[in-house]
Formats: structure tokens, C-alpha cells, sequence
């Protein structure tokens, strides 16, 4: 009985692993075939063959046994699309080629791929923002941390009163630099550089990320409670493309005095310092030394975030040096000389107030008359 009983389990076991292997396979592993792309073009008809200006290219993958598509534009680009629907907008200015490869994968990782040549015109352009941002080479940014609201938050709507600026929140200045949870948003170096007529842009953060906290979990963290500082390395080039925005904020009767209108978008997940699960951000102002972007909270679309920059590093509680005396010769000084009842009275003048020498010198003689 006993036997029988080992027997038992033994092919019990036996049919449990192979059960189990049969479970765990892909499936069919081959490739996917029938690859085909399908690009609309905005506009696109027999008196404009390459669009209405606008860019806007509106692809669609197919293929037999594929579960997901990868595009990658020859802008340096790229755009995951598990549907193979996929709308893109092109910003080079002009009518240029552009070359898109798609890759279909399939079960088990194996894949296809199928490449496209489209011409596509682009009528916008904002040269002096990539002027400003690069100064015509390559420029660095820091947070504005002495500024009120350098980072803030507020609603993403159509109230026209509020949806341009940190309404719900503003940061005081240096707020961020108290604690090692937070100062790492001031360790941000953001590098815009100019290279042809591409823009492209470097975070040096230092190997440390400030995340919302309802992003710590891309950090390694749990989300929840207060935004922290984590280990995250951002570094590597991305390409920024410039495009006219269309957010709420363009809509309002005021819009021209509150957004410059332009958005950067960033490749391959590219942020500017504060991890909020967005890549592209809207420049409300610009100058050579000072710019504010807004973006719109990646997993709530009801938030627009507020990041303010400079190109002049901000310095907290920077140190004086009174022990560094300086004397000079070109001094611009006059010494007056009176005297009164066998006083003598010396009088230094500085600067602008000796063209008011005699006013001066009969003030001095009145105080005095009075004193004694």
C-alpha cells in the first residue's frame, strides 16, 4: 500500500511540472509580419502636398501578431505605442524629411521593423527663445531659489484669474535648502545648448532627484506624504522640440501678457529638476537671464506646476568679508573747512552733494549760530 501510495505522489509530481510548463509558454514566437505605416498629414491636399504648416502627422501601425509598436523619429525622438496609434508634431522649420522607423514586437520579445520617409511643413519657429535659452551656444540654468513662488502650484482650468501662476501654492525663498530631504532641487544644473538647428538640453542634478510624492515610487521610494529628495540619475542628452501651445492659459483675453505661447518638449522622459511625471513645459516669459515654464501634473491634468530660473547661480546666506579694506586716490571727495568763534570744523562731501557747496557751507554756519 505503501508503494502504491509513493507512486502516486511521484506521478502526481509529475503531472503538476508538466502542467505547469505548458502554462508558461509564449505561445507562438514568430515575428510579426504584414508591418505596415499609414501617415496622415494635416492638411495635406493636391495645393499643399506637405501640410498646413502645423506639423502634425497623425501615424498608424499594423501588424500581424505584434503587441506593442516603438517609433523612432529621425529627430531624435521616440514614442512607445502599444495601440500603433500614434499623433506627432514636427517643428523643424520648413519643409523637411523626416525618417520613421517602427518596430513591432511581438510574444517573447521578438520583433520587426519597417522605416518611412515623410515630408512635412512646419511653419513655426521661435528663434529668440532658443537664443535665449543657449545665448547662440550653450547656457546654464539654476533654480531661482531668492525669488517668492521659484517653484509653485495651482489649478489647470478656465478660470482666467488663476490658472497662470502658482495660485494654491508659492514657495518662499530658499524653502527647499532647510532640509537634505529637499535641497537637492537646488543642486540642478539645466544646460540648453545649440547644436545646428537642433536644441538639446543636459540635468545635472548631482545623482539626486526631488520628487512629487506622488512619483517617489519611479525614485525607489513609497509614494505618499512629503516630496524627497532620492537617488535618481538624469543625466544624458535630450532633444528639445519647440511647438506653439494650446493650453487653457493661451485662451485667456489676457494670454498675451501671461504665456510666451512656445512649449519644449523633451525626449525620452526629460525634466527640469522637479520630477512631476511631465515632458513638456509651456514658457510663460523669457529673458536672456530669467525664465518661467509652467506644466501641467502628469497623473493629474486639474495641477499646472510653476518652475522659475536664472542664469546667475543663487548663493544662500553668501559670506561678507569686512576684513578686506579697500582704500583708493580716486575717492570722490571734497573736505569743507569753516571757522566759527576760533572753531574749526571739517566737513567731508561726497560725490553728487559738492554741487551743493554753498547751500552747504550756510547751513553748517546757521547749525552752528544756533548750537551756541
Amino acid at each position: 500500500m505503501k508503494k502504491i501510495n509513493k507512486y502516486f505522489l511521484l506521478i502526481a509530481s509529475l503531472f503538476i511540472v508538466v502542467s505547469c510548463q505548458e502554462d508558461n509558454t509564449f505561445g507562438d514566437l514568430s515575428a510579426p509580419t504584414n508591418l505596415r505605416i499609414n501617415a496622415q498629414i494635416q492638411g495635406a491636399d493636391v495645393s499643399n502636398p506637405y501640410g498646413d504648416g502645423s506639423g502634425i502627422v497623425k501615424f498608424s501601425t499594423t501588424a500581424d501578431n505584434a503587441i506593442s509598436y516603438k517609433y523612432i523619429f529621425s529627430d531624435g525622438t521616440t514614442q512607445n505605442s502599444p495601440s500603433g496609434i500614434f499623433e506627432k508634431r514636427f517643428t523643424q522649420t520648413g519643409v523637411n524629411t523626416y525618417t520613421v522607423n517602427v518596430i513591432a514586437s511581438g510574444r517573447g520579445g521578438v520583433s520587426s521593423n519597417t522605416t518611412i520617409d515623410i515630408e512635412v511643413r512646419s511653419d513655426f519657429t521661435d528663434e529668440e527663445a532658443v537664443t535665449f535659452l543657449t545665448g547662440g551656444t550653450t547656457k546654464n540654468w539654476y533654480w531661482s531659489a531668492t525669488e517668492v513662488g521659484h517653484l509653485g502650484v495651482g489649478p489647470n482650468d478656465n478660470n482666467e484669474t488663476q490658472n497662470y501662476f502658482g495660485f494654491y501654492y508659492q514657495a518662499a525663498p530658499w524653502e527647499k535648502g532647510a532640509s537634505s530631504d529637499s535641497n537637492c532641487l537646488y543642486e540642478n544644473v539645466l544646460t540648453f545648448t545649440k547644436d545646428g538647428d537642433i536644441l538639446k538640453y543636459q540635468l545635472n542634478n548631482g545623482g539626486r532627484t526631488f520628487f512629487n510624492n506622488s512619483y517617489k515610487s519611479v525614485g525607489g521610494g513609497s509614494n505618499g506624504g512629503d516630496d524627497l529628495c532620492l537617488a535618481f540619475n538624469a543625466s544624458g542628452e535630450k532633444t528639445v522640440l519647440l511647438s506653439p501651445s494650446e493650453s487653457l492659459v493661451t485662451m485667456n483675453p489676457n494670454a498675451a501678457t501671461q504665456t510666451r505661447g512656445t512649449l519644449m518638449n523633451f525626449s525620452d522622459n526629460g525634466f527640469m529638476g522637479y520630477y512631476i511625471g511631465q515632458s513638456t513645459y509651456e514658457i510663460l516669459s523669457i529673458t536672456a537671464n530669467r525664465m518661467t515654464v509652467r506644466a501641467v501634473m502628469g497623473n493629474n491634468p486639474a495641477l499646472a506646476w510653476y518652475h522659475t530660473f536664472t542664469t546667475v547661480q543663487p548663493v544662500q546666506n553668501p559670506v561678507v568679508d569686512y576684513t578686506n579694506l579697500v582704500f583708493s586716490d580716486e575717492f570722490n571727495v571734497m573736505v569743507l573747512q569753516i571757522q566759527l568763534s576760533g572753531v574749526m570744523i571739517l566737513v567731508l562731501v561726497v560725490g553728487e552733494m559738492q554741487k551743493f557747496k554753498p547751500i552747504l557751507m550756510l547751513l553748517l554756519m546757521q547749525l552752528f549760530l544756533v548750537a551756541i
